[in-house]
């Protein structure tokens, strides 16, 4: 520190970095030449031996070191300093602002999660606590496909999960999120723009029903979306924009479609009343 009649005029700092020979100069409130005997003296005191007038080998100080600019980059060169090297710092300015939000949030108790699934249950008539037929009611703009093609394909599953990240980008509007949720456990709402790219989160795997679980993927207005049901090994997929996006891969990937609106198509067989089984629909 600098004074002067007992004020302090300016102050400066510096580090002896362990193990190396180097002093680095942390820092002045204005550039003042004389602060540099004072930090030589107080450096050769740190690494002295008691009894002994020389630094200990291995602690020998030789070197200072500093990043400065401006008026203080001028008075340490003018002292002999080097120009070692070139620091160049950038801002990055992005176009739109920050996003306010995390790519993937963790749902849990999450009072607008438990929303949208009473609003599904609602309107698609369903219970995930019973396994009986009918488990729910889908609505008029929906396809499902049966998913015994990949049941225990790795590859066939991550296919699935694939196509219906593709169409969830290709479909929800900027910055909307979309909802992954099971009933009994905690889920995941995300940004499907923000994720499964480079140097993004991977997007949340919610498409295909293992383990017994009923899984969701929605908006939370429920416009579009997917539904696996694990019982009847099956994935619904709901709301037009999605379908024009999923449906042919979805059809190549999984085979022949399961249900139209809710309703068979005609290529599946199920049981009547006497025990006969019938072609639907």
């Amino acid at each position: 520190m600098r004074e002067l009649d007992g004020w302090a005029l300016a102050a400066g700092w510096a580090i002896l970095v362990d193990g190396t020979e180097f002093v680095s100069i942390g820092g002045m409130t204005l550039p003042e030449p004389a602060f540099l005997p004072g930090w030589r003296a107080w450096i050769d005191l740190r690494t002295r031996h008691p009894g002994d007038s020389r630094p200990p080998d291995g602690c020998r100080w030789r070197y200072v070191v500093a990043e400065a600019t401006g008026d203080l980059r001028a008075m340490l060169l003018g002292v002999g300093f080097h120009d070692v090297t070139t620091v160049r710092s950038y801002h990055w300015s992005p176009p739109n602002p920050p996003a306010r939000e995390r790519p993937v949030v963790l749902v849990f108790d999450d009072p607008q999660g438990d929303e949208i699934w009473g609003r599904f249950a609602s309107q698609w008539e369903f219970s995930a606590a019973t396994q009986a037929h009918p488990r729910l009611v889908e609505p008029p703009e929906s396809v499902a496909w049966h998913l015994a093609a990949i049941e225990e394909d790795e590859a066939g599953i991550a296919a699935l999960e694939s196509i219906v990240q593709r169409g969830l980008r290709a479909t929800v509007r900027p910055g909307e999120r979309v909802y992954a949720l099971h009933p009994f456990v905690q889920g995941y709402h995300f940004d499907p723009r923000r994720t499964g790219g480079p140097g993004q989160p991977p997007t949340p795997r919610c498409a295909f029903p293992d383990r017994g679980d009923h899984r969701l993927f929605t908006t939370a207005d429920l416009r579009l979306g997917t539904f696996g049901d694990p019982w009847g090994q099956s994935l619904c997929v709901f709301g037009g924009d999605l379908l024009a996006e999923v449906e042919a891969d979805l059809t190549a990937l999984l085979g022949t479609v399961l249900r139209r609106g809710g309703r068979p198509v005609g290529n599946i067989w199920s049981f009547g009343p006497d025990g006969h089984s019938v072609s639907g629909p």
